[in-house]
């Protein structure tokens, strides 16, 4: 009976031995630092948006890549941002040259006004002489 137990119990030594071996020599030997495990991975995901419409021409960054405040992450197509900054320049213009053409305009009334006066005064001049010349 007891060789029959210590036959039992080298049996299931050899078997322990046996698993923690293939056990052992089975891990693949590029993952020696590598833990496994199974749960859950949470992260932060953040959406970003410009305030200028566009196409994007650059993205200067990679997926999953830190960035920092401020810092340039891509580059717009500059097409559309500068047809409108065309526009808004000339909707800007446009006030500034209608003031030149009142002001020009005011200065041609201020010529006209001024001929008009001296004209006048020369008509009185001529009527005041004409009739002096009635009146002789």
């Amino acid at each position: 009976m007891k060789k029959k137990r210590y036959s039992i119990a080298v049996v299931a030594i050899a078997i322990t031995l046996g698993t923690l071996i293939w056990i052992v020599y089975r891990r693949d030997p590029k993952s020696v630092d590598v833990l496994q495990a199974s749960g859950q991975v949470r992260g932060t995901e953040i959406t970003i948006s410009s305030k200028q419409e566009g196409t994007v021409t650059r993205l200067l960054i990679k997926e999953g890549q830190r960035v920092s405040q401020g810092e340039l992450i891509a580059t717009i197509s500059s097409n559309e941002i500068a047809a409108r900054l065309d526009h808004a320049k000339a909707q800007a213009a446009a006030p500034k040259d209608r003031l030149r053409q009142i002001e020009a305009n005011a200065k041609e009334f201020e010529r006209a006004i001024e001929e008009a006066k001296i004209n006048a005064k020369l008509a009185k001049e001529e009527s005041f002489h004409g009739a002096a010349w009635i009146y002789m």
